[in-house]
């Protein structure tokens, strides 16, 4: 956000300079033509952000070329006071162009954020959607029945390593969003990491990935590269805990709650949480 206030003083900064520029030139002011297509860029590349995926050199030239074309049917471009003006006003709207797409395409990705944090993806959720304890509990007595190992690991955020920056009083506002977004980007991490057998439930905050033929050491192996990929790719810490079958459990209750408990132990918890208020257990998605 800081970076776009910035950009957009900057452009703020060029309006004011180019009016003082023009009333400078006085009596040889920007034509009518040269203002309007200046406005015109402004307020399009702002109104329509999504459309700035043009090609930055036809955004530019096109206004460039509309200008010289109108100003030649006219035969305004004979003389040198003429030229000379041509050459200023093709350089406002070059200007104004390259200033306007840099404050425009960071809206876009704002947008792309801001819709990822309110609605998630649903276009991306294509896959049959099961009831998450339910499958949980199927693989469970599946690998206790045939007596084959299994591991069930518990993920969620450090909310400690969440930073924020502003007012006090948006804090909170922005920790839920933030932490929001992050848990979008665990649940990519986690599906493009773990196996394709596995299994992702998500709870309130955090997650429960089922790791079907996995042993003890294996699953030390898988979290630990969940944690380095988490670091790397969202500059936050996660939690984990772990529980497997059978050293530490035998029904699938006794597990959840053994990987939640380590989980919370993981690392030390903050001062304050924000609380969900949703508190039942969200659909899960076989990765």
């Amino acid at each position: 956000m800081k970076k776009i206030r910035l950009r957009v003083i900057i452009l703020i900064l060029w309006f004011i300079s180019f009016y003082l520029f023009d009333r400078l030139l006085d009596p040889i002011a920007f034509s009518n033509l040269a203002i309007v297509l200046v406005i015109a860029v402004a307020i399009f590349n702002i109104a329509f952000p999504r459309l700035s995926g043009v090609p930055k050199w036809a955004s530019i030239f096109i206004p460039i070329i509309l200008l010289l074309g109108i100003k030649f049917v006219k035969g305004e471009l004979l003389g040198d006071q003429n030229l000379l003006l041509a050459v200023l006003e093709v350089s406002a709207i070059a200007i104004t162009t390259v200033l306007v797409r840099w404050v425009s395409l960071p809206l876009v990705e704002f947008e792309k954020v801001v819709t990822q944090i309110t609605y998630g993806q649903p276009e991306k959720a294509t896959e049959p959607i099961l009831t998450g304890h339910e499958t949980i509990y199927r693989e469970v007595r599946r690998a206790r029945n045939h007596q084959r190992p299994l591991a069930l690991i518990s993920v969620g955020i450090d909310e400690k390593s969440i930073v924020m920056d502003g007012e006090q009083n948006a804090q909170e506002i922005q920790f839920y969003m933030i932490k929001k977004l992050k848990l979008s980007g665990l649940s990519k991490i986690l599906c493009r990491e773990l196996e394709d057998c596995a299994i992702i439930v998500k709870e309130n905050n955090h997650f429960l990935a089922v790791l079907p033929e996995t042993m003890p050491d294996e699953t030390l192996v898988v979290m630990e590269r969940l944690r380095q990929k988490a670091s790397i790719e969202l500059g936050v810490e996660i939690k984990l805990g772990k529980a497997t079958l059978p050293q530490d459990s035998y029904t699938f209750e006794g597990l959840v709650d053994q990987a939640n408990r380590e989980m919370k132990t993981d690392r030390e918890p903050m001062p304050y949480v924000i609380l969900d208020q949703h508190p039942a257990a969200q659909p899960v998605k076989e990765c």
